[in-house]
């Protein structure tokens, strides 16, 4: 695997400027450097390329499959024509190189193109390029079905809660700052100025929460952030405890609420946080939470946002709006359904954190030259499965044969292109006994393994992780060799034998007789 500099590899070409008056609407998509912009009846580049953020959103790569027209914020990808590269795997090594970190400009954020260039990079044969590329794109196709997972969750909790609690006029109207425990301190935002330096955060101690800790209606810690538990102490009306409610002031939209976790330790606020102590007896802390996210607490919201640099509210105005308290034993209802769903959530969400840890573990090895690609199996188009398997494949029958594959002794033996060929050459031995004298098709016999490897994978626990997903272990051109290889061993011994028409032209394979 041979060393290169990006510079060697392609060049960053600079997007043209597009006029918002200028563009006649169409199909093609005009690019800047945050994504697709709007669209355009012409485009600047006519085939696939990579659109790489020049200005803004600097060093953001986006793989563009279609024509395309990058405006001046932007460069776009063109190969030097010196050394061959797959696009998709170019596309995911850009991704891990942190361009963004090349900004020199401290005023408007820029990419410099001969920044990008000096990047060296190990440059692996095409083949492994493909194969990289293949098994990225498979990991990065989970990870998307998870987050999908946990939309779909989200906005089945929001469904519920319509259902159970419809337009909120229907219940008595009482202010927010009612449904606090009695006491100093239930109702408030974290400490202001003086009462919390930058000098007193720490590394270790009590946890210090931000609003970007209160991210889609749940509380997940990203903040790294703590207090002593000295300072805890002198900020104790602005602790946090389980199941208190927590309400960005902040944000895109302001007022996104959660509920903290009960196996979370006791934390401390941030001036952009409120944490509300509900009286249980009045509110369910989830039902609480849940309006707040609805549709009708994101009206509530609005009314009291003030637009500045960043969209706020404040706490004497959000104290006093009004929301609707159904009976008790209803929201409780909620309050368990809320749960069920949060638990799936979890589950969901740690998988999700598997796979992304998987993904960087993967690409860093890819991009180093340290991943061991043998297992990883390419699909094939119908070209290349002609061309490999031309020199013994022989027309179907009309009716094809239904032969039953025995399972393997053990499923270990899929997961390494060693073991897949075990198993291939297994079944190839019972797929002649079961065939007799009717004529063999080594297509056949291959969508015949194809088959049984799929339904022995969805025989297995966890069907969509990584390791048992089926498009991962579909046949390519290794196994289909390993066929070949096989088939003439099969004709050498005298097992198979070859029928030829008048012309001379091969039929079909068959069992030889005696």
């Amino acid at each position: 695997m041979r060393s290169i500099s990006l510079g060697q590899l392609f060049e960053l070409k600079y997007g043209k400027s597009l006029r918002k008056d200028k563009r006649v609407q169409g199909e093609v998509p005009v690019y800047g450097s945050n994504g697709t912009v709007d669209y355009h009846n012409e485009s600047l580049v006519h085939k696939a390329t990579i659109v790489v953020g020049r200005k803004g959103s600097i060093g953001e790569v986006h793989l563009v499959a279609t024509p395309c027209w990058p405006i001046d914020t932007t460069y776009f990808v063109e190969s030097r024509g010196k050394y061959d590269y797959d696009l998709e795997w170019l596309y995911r090594l850009l991704k891990t190189l942190r361009l963004q970190d090349l900004n020199r400009s401290a005023a408007i954020p820029g990419l410099n193109r001969d920044d990008v260039y000096r990047i060296k990079i190990r440059l692996p044969p095409i083949a492994d390029q493909k194969r990289i590329a293949h098994l990225l794109g498979k990991v990065e196709g989970l990870i998307a079905r998870r987050k999908q997972h946990l939309q779909q969750l989200d906005d089945l909790l929001k469904s519920v809660f319509m259902e159970m609690f419809g337009d909120p006029t229907q219940w008595e109207l009482i202010p927010l700052e009612s449904i606090a425990k009695k006491g100093r301190g239930t109702f408030t935002n974290g400490p202001f100025g003086s009462n919390l330096l930058t000098s007193e955060l720490a590394d270790i101690g009590v946890p210090v929460i931000y609003i970007r800790d209160i991210r889609d209606a749940e509380y997940r810690r990203v903040s790294r952030v703590c207090v002593t538990r000295e300072k805890a102490e002198e900020l104790q009306t602005c602790q946090v405890y389980p199941e208190d409610i927590l309400i960005a002031k902040v944000g895109d939209p302001p007022g996104t609420s959660a509920i903290y976790p009960k196996d979370e330790p006791v934390g401390v606020i941030t001036q952009d946080v409120i944490r509300i102590r509900p009286d249980l007896k009045k509110v369910n802390p989830f039902f609480v939470s849940g309006y707040l996210n609805s549709i009708y607490g994101i009206r509530m919201i609005r009314e009291i946002t003030v637009e500045a640099t960043r969209a706020r509210f404040g706490l004497r105005d959000f104290k006093a709006q009004k929301i609707p308290r159904p009976p008790i034993e209803l929201q409780n209802q909620f309050s368990v359904i809320v749960k069920k769903i949060e638990s799936l959530k979890s589950s969901y969400q740690h998988s999700l954190t598997d796979l992304e840890t998987l993904y960087g573990a993967l690409s860093q090895k890819a991009f180093k030259g340290e991943l061991d690609l043998s297992r990883v199996v390419l699909p094939m188009d119908e070209e290349v499965l002609a061309e490999v398997m031309e020199p013994i494949t022989t027309k179907l029958p009309d009716t094809q044969p239904v032969i039953e594959l025995p399972a393997p002794d053990s499923v270990a033996g899929f997961f390494s292109a060693k073991g897949r060929k075990a198993l291939i050459a297994k079944w190839l031995e019972v797929y002649l006994e079961l065939l007799g004298s009717r004529p063999f098709s080594a297509q056949h016999f291959m969508e015949t393994a194809q088959q049984r490897l799929a339904e022995l994978l969805e025989e297995l626990q966890e069907p969509e992780s990584l390791t048992t997903d089926y498009e991962f272990f579909r046949f390519g051109p290794h196994e289909y060799d390993h066929v070949k290889e096989l088939i003439f061993q099969a004709l050498e011994s005298g097992r198979l034998a070859q029928t030829y028409d008048e012309a001379g032209n091969l039929v079909q394979l068959t069992m030889a007789k005696g």
